[in-house]
Formats: C-alpha cells, structure tokens, sequence
C-alpha cells in the first residue's frame, strides 16, 4: 500500500470460505513456509489490474487487527507512507487523510479514505477503505485478517492504484508496481506486530 488505488476487493480466495482457509484449506506450502504468495488479475472497468498478496503472520489474530486497525499510526509501517491522520472517527469507522511518496519519489499522492470494520464473519475480520477524495484516479482498499490457528494470522491485502499517468507504458508499470507494494505491505505489517510483541514483553517485565 505505498501509492494506491485499491480497486475491488474479495481478498480471500475466491473459491474457499474464510472457515476452510483457517484450517489450511488452499493455502500454498509457499504461504505455509512463511512466504507471501502475489498475483495480478483483471478488474473490470479498469486499465489497472488488480494485485493481492497474501501470507502468514506470526502472531494472534487480536495483536494483527490490533495494528491494522490503528488507522493513525499507518505512517509507522506501511511503506511509503509519508504522513496519517485521523479526521473523524466513531466506532468502527473513521476518515483518514494519508499521503503516501510514490514510484521512487517521482509522484506525492494524497487521499482521504472512509475505513470501516465490516461485522465480523469468524474467523475472518474485514477492512475496508474507500475514497472519498484525493489527487489520485480513484482509491479503495481492503484487508482481509484470518484465524489461523492460536498462534498465527492469515493476512491477505490487495490493492489497485491508479495515479492516472498519461504515459504508453503506464497501464503495465502500474499494475507491477502494485503488485510489489502489496508484498511490501504483508512484509511490513509482520515487522510492526513484532514490534509491538516486544514492546508488551518490555512493559510486562518492568517492575
């Protein structure tokens, strides 16, 4: 998620039910192993294709959505993000402006987003962000968190962005670049739950 139009949704696998995926059920030895598994695939009504990662994070589904859903503190581990801010916020949903430095630096784009937690599904827990307005084409994301097991997470995270480059080559390029920074993403929200992890141990352990 450093630049963003996160088209669509769906992040599960689209053939197998959240309970089917919290015992194993299509889920690589890649993914298993501590991978991340990444693809791209066409989303209608959009020259961007649609690119989805997902992986395992070693930790309790409650410390995951624990980060994902600390909408403020985005800029300390999503890459990219240059600054977050939380608008408004009741309940479970809040408008969130991010800005995030994109390809390299070649682009600065910003956007306000509504994020909302859908109802929960056990043992799947949704994000969602949609755009409300912003510099770039358009701008939607979700996170898809799952139970798997008492000591790890499922996490799948897609995005589609289209910052709505006038160039030959764009269409390609961008759809690369998501697809990287969706790997990214899993990568870095691994590193903040660990973090998190250890500051708790920390604390525990302070008289």
């Amino acid at each position: 998620m450093r630049w963003l139009w996160v088209c669509g949704v769906a992040l599960g696998l689209a053939s197998t039910s959240p309970t089917a995926l919290a015992h194993g059920a299509g889920v690589s030895a890649n993914v298993r192993g501590g991978g991340i598994d990444s693809h791209q695939r066409d989303e209608p009504g959009s020259r961007i294709r649609r690119s989805r990662a997902l992986g395992l994070v070693a930790a309790p589904i409650d410390d995951v959505l624990a980060v994902v859903s600390d909408y403020g503190n985005y800029r300390q581990f999503m890459p990219n993000f240059v600054a977050t801010r939380v608008l408004s916020q009741r309940g479970n949903q809040a408008l969130v402006y991010i800005q995030v430095s994109a390809l390299d630096g070649m682009a600065t784009l910003w956007v306000e987003m509504k994020l909302r937690m859908l109802q929960p599904a056990a043992p799947t827990r949704v994000i969602k962000a949609t755009m409300m307005k912003g510099n770039v084409r358009g701008f939607a994301a979700e996170w898809q968190v799952t139970e798997f097991g008492a000591k790890h997470t499922l996490v799948a995270f897609e995005l589609c962005a289209d910052p709505d480059f006038r160039l030959p080559f764009a269409n390609g390029l961008v759809s690369d670049y998501n697809e990287k920074e969706a790997r990214s993403s899993i990568v870095a929200l691994r590193r903040q739950v660990s973090r998190h992890a250890a500051s708790r141990h920390t604390a525990s352990r302070t008289p």
